[in-house]
């Protein structure tokens, strides 16, 4: 899930429209290979297998998501999308499915020339999301391991140029202590071609550690996100959740149930229930979750909290 989604999801009036019979948005995880090594990605550390979506299991979860219609799926999770050889036609897949008013991705915009953006155009995707977090070829490297601030600075010039075909585009600045001093260089640089997105460090579950993390402002409400959206790996298993880096919240497998049927599963509603006994800590992959305290999750944990028969009634 990024600041984008949680926007639009905040337009939505959870408190009148939960529980919801489906997810209003899903994150696919097309594959969790990537081709940077970010200080504030948690994956070297995952034990997860590194592999690439299958398109008949792509194909089996937007078949569902068409007779549902989600708000948004993005086609991201843990890894970067444009590694997948088969992106473009899963895009026009979904496209063709009506799945989702939006298909979105995030990536970190190496492979994004104009060559890969004309096919995600032309497949009818709606909305990319570039993360760069860094004005400074030198302060990139530091983050994401790479000399490659030139290449992802040169793409995204050439995106501007397609702006009336891409109805969203949008640069990432994620705050940290590495680049504390340039996101207003990165305002600057950007402001007047792209949207900005700007966020603060999540520590993936205390999995990365910043300086940033104000730790003070942790809560142990209730999560949102657990009402409106799941995540489905690679693999066909499916987590409770996009923050879930190392598979430690698997609440089912599309391969063997249906998204609904996951939705309204037991494990699922015991995640929900915990969370509501105020519990969350027990939990693996929500233990010292920071992710939660983005938005206006604080408003909607304390509804959650006070609705708390309704909001199991799923």
């Amino acid at each position: 899930m990024n600041e984008e989604e949680t926007i639009l999801i905040n337009k939505i009036d959870l408190k009148s429209v939960l529980p919801l019979d489906f997810p209003l948005s899903i994150n696919i995880e097309v594959t969790n290979a990537c081709n940077l090594r970010c200080v504030m990605c948690p994956r070297e550390m995952s034990s997860k297998q590194v592999g690439f979506i299958n398109f008949d299991l792509f194909k089996k979860i937007i078949d569902e998501c068409g007779n549902r219609k989600l708000k948004k799926i993005i086609l991201h999770k843990d890894g970067e999308p444009l590694l997948h050889p088969e992106l473009s036609e899963m895009v026009r897949y979904a496209k063709k499915a009506n799945a989702a008013d939006i298909l979105s991705l995030t990536t970190n915009g190496i492979l994004l020339d104009e060559s890969s953006a004309a096919k995600l155009v032309e497949s009818g995707l709606d909305e990319v999301c570039i993360s760069i977090d860094a004005a400074d070829p030198k302060t990139y490297e530091k983050i994401k391991g790479q000399n490659a601030y030139e290449i992802v600075e040169s793409n995204c010039e050439k995106l501007v140029k397609m702006k009336n075909k891409f109805p969203f585009i949008t640069v990432k600045f994620i705050r940290m202590k590495e680049n504390k001093n340039e996101e207003l260089e990165f305002m600057k640089r950007w402001e007047a071609l792209l949207s900005i997105s700007t966020s603060h460090y999540w520590d993936w579950g205390g999995a990365v550690t910043d300086s940033s993390i104000d730790k003070n402002k942790t809560t142990n409400l209730p999560c949102d996100t657990l009402w409106y959206s799941m995540a489905v790996n690679w693999d066909g298993t499916v987590s409770v959740c996009c923050v879930d880096w190392d598979s430690k919240g698997i609440i089912g497998n599309v391969s063997k149930n249906s998204l609904y049927e996951i939705w309204h599963g037991e494990k699922l509603h015991n995640i929900r229930k915990i969370h509501l006994e105020l519990k969350a800590q027990t939990l693996p992959v929500c233990t010292n979750c920071t992710y939660k305290e983005s938005g206006s999750r604080e408003e909607i944990g304390t509804w959650l909290l006070n609705n708390k028969e309704t909001v199991l009634n799923i």
